[in-house]
């Protein structure tokens, strides 16, 4: 968690929404007062949940709808495919991994990138990686190459959403505050711009 990134959304809120930024406050001395690891993620998780939230009221009905929608539809989609695999294979906007148990733990075997514009595709530059391990990826695109590609139009248009395209639903609401919100939040962008054009 990037406790600097959060006390500035902190600071910001409490200009733009006194009482959001004492319960944020409240969640982040609770969460620096305690000492058991499990409670921590729990109030980490709840941070979380109320900076995502917090952007959600920041954009216009329309976006929002757009926004959590969209993501609900990736989640839904990647979710499948993760339970058909076994849960071997997990997705994220930046690509496909498979996990596999070793000796030293569990670590990633293998890699599938996805990038704006392009989806999931095999990195043919990569000539570290075994034929083995080749075969196990094209396999893996071939079997889920329909849903892939829907996953990742849907992550483009996400990431379109969230670099310029959204629109705030209220004008009082400083830009580079959502802007903030989205940088804690990790969500992508594209190419990582901010072209605040609107």
């Amino acid at each position: 968690m990037n406790y600097v990134l959060l006390r500035e959304i902190i600071d910001q809120l409490s200009v733009i929404n006194p009482y959001k930024a004492r319960k944020l406050e409240m969640l982040l001395n609770k969460l620096n007062r305690e000492n058991d690891q499990e409670k921590k993620k729990e109030l980490e998780k709840r941070i979380n949940l109320s900076i995502f939230n917090l952007f959600g009221k920041c954009l216009t009905k329309k976006d929002r709808d757009d926004f959590y929608n969209t993501s609900t539809w990736i989640n839904e989609e990647c979710y499948a495919i993760e339970q058909n695999e076994k849960n071997r294979w997990f997705i994220f906007s930046d690509g496909a991994r498979r996990y596999v148990n070793t000796d030293e733990g569990i670590i990633v075997s293998n890699y599938i990138p996805r990038e704006y514009g392009m989806g999931f595709h095999l990195d043919e530059s990569d000539t570290s990686k075994s034929s083995e391990d080749v075969l196990i990826e094209a396999a893996f695109i071939k079997k889920y190459q329909n849903r892939l590609d829907i996953i990742g139009r849907l992550m483009d248009h996400k990431e379109e959403l969230i670099t310029d395209n959204y629109c705030l639903r209220d004008s009082s609401i400083p830009r580079f505050f959502v802007e903030e919100l989205i940088d804690f939040l990790g969500i992508h962008r594209i190419q990582n711009t901010k072209n605040n054009t609107k």
